[in-house]
């Protein structure tokens, strides 16, 4: 029987940058690799890579419940002309859409990645709520399957998620890797410390603590720059708007450099990288800093605990807090030894546990247990 390998991922964009290194192992050892998901403007870039490319209704932002109900049917559809050996779920919403659509199309063998847990989890308000019952109870249901591994990506989420669904088959990997041949160390600019925040453009992602920490540091007196790396993520409810990015520039609090494909050149650009996240899986961004040799500040929360170790690759303040985040900043800022030091530990770190290679590794010996 053909090792065939579904990826079930809802924006083609996100499969680039997430997991297009794994895909690519599991061709070089033997496997046909094909891709279900929303095509935006990657679908030429992954069949470059000799990965066949599937469009879906599938994706993140349409909520219309026809709309839902015509992609499930979509999915359900596509795994039975297929007839993949395994099917892999990249992402809540498609671990939740795809292990029943897959189910239903006789696919017996399923590979889940649940990249946080997300707001649906934990955010305790109640528009949030009805959602979070759905999801615990989906999650039970479909997770506890026999021939079903679920991976996460930090040890938080899987505490908790083997609390959740105690008889799940859970594995922790942690992060989507990086390419430690791409971010590499470089000397740090001249000019003023420039302390860059990349990710998109919404609260969860700690923007307005980071705001506050450039209001709370040019009231300090202290020349650093804040600049904000991504795009305003308007599929999102917590997003925010360009308006209010572009007022913050007005008032000389942060530079936006909007939605950019040169990280490893914003990095470089960079003396600190900040991530005050409230939650994430395992962030990319804290990634690829910490490969370039940049420290990092981050809030004390999951996924960025895994990156950022306290003193050593750069400083975790409480979660929401400006001040403290102020503090940490300026402390990096002022001190380049520091900031040495720590970065060199970050390479460290990521090289040794958050390689592509390593992070590829791991995942095929899933795949290869499974089947």
């Amino acid at each position: 029987m053909s090792k065939k390998i579904i990826y079930l991922v809802t924006e083609d964009y996100y499969f680039l940058s997430h997991r297009l290194p794994i895909a690519k192992a599991a061709l070089s050892n033997g496997y046909e690799v094909v891709v279900a998901t929303h095509i935006t403007a990657g679908k030429e870039l992954i069949e470059k890579e000799g990965i066949r490319v599937i469009p879906t209704l599938f994706g993140r932002s349409n909520k219309n419940i026809g709309f839902q109900i015509k992609s499930f049917i979509q999915l359900v559809l596509i795994f039975r002309r297929e007839k993949p050996k395994l099917v892999h779920c990249v992402a809540l919403k498609s671990v939740l859409f795809g292990n029943i659509a897959a189910r239903i199309a006789g696919v017996k063998d399923l590979i889940n990645t649940i990249a946080g847990l997300g707001l649906i989890f934990t955010d305790e308000r109640k528009k949030y709520q009805i959602f979070s019952w759905v999801a615990r109870i989906s999650a039970r249901a479909l997770l506890s399957r026999p021939r079903t591994v679920t991976i996460v990506q930090n040890s938080d989420d899987l505490s908790e998620l083997k609390k959740m669904v105690f008889s799940a088959d859970v594995v922790l990997i942690k992060g989507s890797g990086v390419d430690c041949d791409r971010f590499v160390p470089s000397p740090e600019p001249k000019g003023p410390i420039v302390v860059s925040l990349i990710a998109r453009m919404i609260a969860h992602k700690g923007i307005f603590e980071f705001i506050e920490a450039s209001r709370i540091l040019k009231q300090r007196g202290l020349h650093i720059v804040f600049q904000l790396v991504g795009g305003v993520d308007y599929g999102y409810d917590a997003n925010i708007s360009e308006k209010q990015i572009r007022s913050w520039e007005s008032g000389n609090l942060v530079r936006w450099l909007g939605q950019r494909g040169d990280i490893v050149e914003v990095i470089k650009r960079s003396h600190i990288i900040a991530l005050p996240s409230y939650r994430e899986g395992l962030p990319k961004a804290l990634l690829e800093a910490a490969a370039s040799g940049r420290p990092m500040v981050a809030f004390d929360t999951p996924g960025c605990r895994e990156v950022v170790l306290d003193g050593l690759t750069g400083f975790l303040v409480k979660a929401k807090d400006a001040i403290a985040l102020a503090d940490a900043i300026q402390r990096l800022a002022s001190d380049a030894m520091i900031r040495h030091r720590m970065g060199t530990m970050a390479r460290r770190l990521a090289c040794d546990q958050f390689s592509n290679q390593r992070i590829a590794e791991l995942t095929l010996d899933i795949y290869k247990s499974v089947l």
